[in-house]
């Protein structure tokens, strides 16, 4: 399969079909050195390609029931999946780094900081969404205090400038009672 084989529009059949999936995974894994056209076609394929949340669902119930990876890493940052999918897809163990990359929603963040304690769904939570109005400088507090072990939370709210200040403060005041 070349990269051209793959379009926006054929993705979703392509990834589907146990044929044509098979055809493009093992062209995929005969692409060698560090220029992978088809690839790299196929991860920005997989994250901008034409389909609503029922077919994406359609798409990764197929890859959680292979217990397969393949597509879901990219699939995972697609504008139109639901929360309820990126959820199946937690649960299933698979892709978790990725799911903590995404920029939210905010409960799959939360559950991946809580179950997985990874710094990039940590971090994204600190900056994001406890740093913003939306959150009280008590509620910053208390996560930084239960995060504070994280790579990179101290070092946010000790040496950068990514902070309100009010948030700031507050976060060096938690880190100041708990040992370094």
């Amino acid at each position: 399969m070349l990269p051209q084989d793959v379009t926006l529009e054929n993705f979703a059949s392509i990834v589907t079909s146990k044929s044509s999936r098979s055809d493009l995974l093992e062209a995929i894994r005969a692409e060698t050195g560090s220029n992978l056209p088809l690839s790299n076609r196929v991860s920005g394929i997989a994250r901008l390609f034409d389909a609503h949340s029922i077919q994406i669902a359609q798409i990764v119930s197929a890859e959680l029931d292979a217990n397969c990876d393949d597509f879901l890493r990219d699939i995972v940052f697609h504008p139109n999946i639901d929360e309820s999918t990126l959820i199946q897809i937690l649960d299933s163990g698979l892709c978790i780094i990725d799911l903590a990359h995404r920029i939210g929603p905010p409960s799959l963040l939360e559950r991946i900081a809580k179950e997985h304690r990874t710094s990039e769904a940590v971090l994204t939570l600190l900056l994001k969404y406890y740093a913003s109005d939306d959150y009280t400088e008590s509620q910053f507090s208390d996560f930084v205090r239960a995060y504070s072990d994280v790579h990179g939370v101290r070092y946010e709210i000790e040496n950068k400038n990514n902070l309100p200040e009010a948030k700031r403060q507050s976060g060096q005041r938690v880190l100041a009672e708990l040992p370094k």
